[in-house]
């Protein structure tokens, strides 16, 4: 008999919300409203300062390690060099100052398997696009929007924060012009 196969976690972390419902006369849909992190960053403290020319990774670094629950983080290296002008007091939940820190490097941040990512909006990965086509999991077809191009695929445990995807321009339907 064959082992069954895994092949990798979509999520670890708290559901915050299930919800289902009768789509059709045949199938049921399962919304789930998952959260990964929220309590190391919205329900944690750090209580310390740093001395003046801390750099915005440092930062980071000070926050994640000094608070009542450590949290593990990663910076991508673009991450700006600014040094503190003079000391500076930090004394409130770790969302804030890191939310701080991305705000000024015109970046964002996200927890991914319970570390704090930190990263520029430029930012690029290195990975090659994952092509995204009926065959690979595509449901139904893509829409053009103002904002680009939204679509609906299955589960993909190779499908993070920041992965490119590729869709070939035949499977989006265009936005209607006014």
């Amino acid at each position: 008999q064959e082992e069954p196969r895994q092949y990798g976690v979509i999520f670890d972390g708290r559901i915050m919300y299930p919800a289902r419902h009768k789509e059709g006369n045949t199938d049921y849909v399962l919304t789930l409203v998952c959260v990964d992190g929220q309590s190391k960053l919205d329900k944690n403290w750090v209580s310390f300062t740093l001395n003046r020319g801390a750099t915005q990774e440092r930062v980071v670094q000070a926050v994640s390690e000094k608070a009542i629950e450590p949290i593990p983080y990663k910076c991508t290296p673009n991450i700006n060099d600014i040094k503190l002008p003079r000391g500076k007091v930090l004394f409130g939940t770790p969302r804030k100052f890191i939310s701080d820190v991305t705000r000024g490097n015109a970046g964002t941040y996200w927890v991914e398997n319970g570390q704090i990512i930190v990263s520029k909006w430029s930012d690029v990965s290195e990975d090659e696009a994952k092509v995204i086509t009926p065959e690979t999991g595509l449901i139904g077809m893509p829409q053009q929007t103002q904002l680009g191009v939204s679509w609906t695929m299955l589960l993909d445990p190779t499908v993070k924060v920041g992965t490119k995807m590729q869709i070939k321009g035949a499977f989006i339907a265009e936005m209607a012009q006014r």
